[in-house]
């Protein structure tokens, strides 16, 4: 596509590229002619570069939005109390919900008669005075 342009058209290509002009291949090279000035060699930057550049932005994160020239002074905002919201309204159960926990409860009950059964039986036979109706006898005087 760039060799379809003529030598008098502008045109900015940028490109990056981590070995040297000279290590390119030749159809890349003649993009950018045959003088120097049409390239910049640049090297990486080190840690004092970096942060020297990143400096002013991190000087700006740090200052509060009204310490900046255009910055215009605005009024605290007030916000208005709201009443405390009542607490929701315990979940109703759906009737299937009522069915099957009713149906659980059954199931729950039988097996509670049928392992608490021998137990009942024998405390029943061990302390039978217990088991009978209690008589209340009162006497006139």
């Amino acid at each position: 596509m760039l060799d379809s342009l003529s030598p008098t058209d502008p045109i900015l290509l940028l490109a990056v590229s981590d070995a040297p002009f000279s290590s390119l291949p030749r159809d890349v090279k003649a993009w950018f002619g045959i003088t120097r000035a049409t390239r910049i060699p640049m090297s990486l930057p080190c840690a004092t570069q970096i942060s020297a550049y990143f400096a002013p932005l991190l000087a700006d994160i740090r200052r509060p939005p009204s310490a900046f020239t255009d910055g215009v002074r605005r009024r605290r905002r007030v916000l208005e109390t709201l009443p405390l919201a009542p607490p929701p309204e315990p979940r109703q159960p759906s009737a299937a919900e009522l069915a099957v926990q009713e149906e659980s409860d059954k199931r729950v009950m039988t097996v509670l008669k049928y392992r608490l059964g021998p137990v009942v039986t024998e405390l029943k036979r061990k302390f039978k005075r217990f088991t009978k109706n209690a008589r209340v006898r009162f006497s006139l005087c």
